[in-house]
């Protein structure tokens, strides 16, 4: 009888063990196949944030990644500045008048993702007054390109502005009865960048000189860099 008992409980627990490995079993079965799945999504993510990223860097045209940098000079003159009129002998009109001389460089670049860009200058204006009033000034100056754009393809467009600083004191020197005349007029002068404030060629490098009339003459040159 005790023999008995004693071989229904090895049968049991012989059942138990057998139910103990086969569980065991089905979660290694379970833990071994879960991180392959896990890796497939894991290089699916990987491979779309890489395709996102290009297409980020890509230019809309699909053509070459990164920034199309220029560099530029310019010249100009214009007769701006201090001026004033007074009566001379013989009912005659006696004057005085001034005239801006600058010339610099500037570079800046274009983003080939939007067409658009900024960029910086620096530059030297000397103004000159000639008269019965007299007097030079000479100004180094920095300015900003606040927008340059390429929206046709070739046709390039720069504005420039902000010219630090924005003015200047002319000291003259006077000779001759002052009675009514006004120094002050166009005196501290401002003055442009570059002249004339917004440019625009077709091709690059590019070459553009004008004489205007009223004594206006400028030219200005734009190549790119790289």
């Amino acid at each position: 009888m005790d023999l008995g008992r004693r071989t229904g409980a090895s049968m049991v627990m012989v059942l138990l063990a057998l139910i103990i490995v086969v569980v065991i079993a089905g979660a290694a079965v379970y833990v071994l196949f879960l991180p392959s799945g896990g890796a497939k999504t894991t290089g699916q993510q990987s491979t779309t944030r890489s395709q996102s990223s290009k297409s980020a860097t890509s230019t809309p045209s699909g053509g070459s990644q990164g920034f199309k940098t220029y560099s530029g000079t310019f010249s100009y003159s214009l007769p701006l500045g201090p001026s004033g009129d007074r009566e001379g002998t013989n009912d005659t009109v006696e004057s005085y008048s001034s005239t801006q001389v600058a010339s610099g460089t500037f570079s800046f670049f274009i983003n080939p993702a939007n067409y658009t860009g900024v960029g910086s200058g620096q530059g030297t204006l000397t103004v000159t007054t000639t008269g019965f009033c007299s007097g030079s000034v000479t100004v180094n100056y920095s300015f900003k390109i606040t927008n340059a754009n390429d929206l046709l393809n070739g046709n390039i467009t720069v504005a420039f502005a902000d010219p630090t600083p924005g003015s200047a004191m002319v000291p003259l020197t006077c000779t001759g009865d002052m009675t009514g005349v006004n120094t002050s007029t166009n005196n501290p002068i401002t003055f442009l960048p570059v002249y004339p404030n917004l440019v625009s060629v077709h091709t690059v490098p590019a070459t553009v000189s004008q004489q205007l009339t009223g004594n206006i003459t400028y030219q200005y040159t734009i190549t790119p860099t790289n």
